[in-house]
């Protein structure tokens, strides 16, 4: 007897085949950028599907960003670059201006700081803390690594308009 599915299984694998074209084709156009060092939440997709509705969660579901980071760490590697990876851990409730970290600090999409009043839109500042927790696991990583290449430089890639120095003291 032959199973009857409530859906074509050739659309589902056309859906992973446009899943797995799009990661690469955005992998590739990340790591092409003029940065040495990229650096990533480590997000685990399964707890961010809690209480967003079944649409959003089907959505998410269809989506890969293990698979993402994947293709972007090997892309990476073969034009000698690197990918760290963060923990999400409070980058959105943290000011990324004065460090001050509190959960009443994000609303919806504004970013406001209870200590220092800086006021931001809320992915921006969280995108800011990535960046300096990035930095910070890069070189924390290139410290204890001994397989250094001789002649490394520092890194390259950091935001034009952060106010934060070049890590090589150079400015942005």
């Amino acid at each position: 007897m032959k199973l009857k599915l409530p859906y074509d299984p050739s659309i589902l694998e056309t859906g992973r085949r446009f899943v797995l074209d799009i990661n690469h084709v955005v992998s590739k156009q990340i790591v092409n950028l003029p940065c040495d060092v990229f650096a990533l939440e480590d997000l685990d997709a399964s707890s961010m599907r809690k209480g967003n509705g079944r649409r959003f969660n089907h959505k998410l579901g269809s989506w890969s960003p293990f698979q993402l980071q994947q293709f972007m760490e090997y892309k990476a590697w073969d034009l000698n670059k690197t990918v760290v990876c963060v923990d999400p851990k409070f980058t959105s409730r943290m000011c990324s201006r004065c460090g001050y970290r509190d959960r009443n600090n994000r609303h919806g999409s504004i970013f406001h700081c209870k200590q220092c009043s800086f006021e931001l839109h809320a992915d921006l500042n969280a995108s800011r803390n990535i960046e300096a927790f990035g930095r910070s696991e890069y070189f924390r990583l290139l410290s204890t690594s001994r397989s250094l290449r001789s002649g490394e430089t520092m890194p390259t890639g950091m935001a034009e308009d952060s106010s934060k120095p070049h890590p090589s003291g150079r400015g942005s």
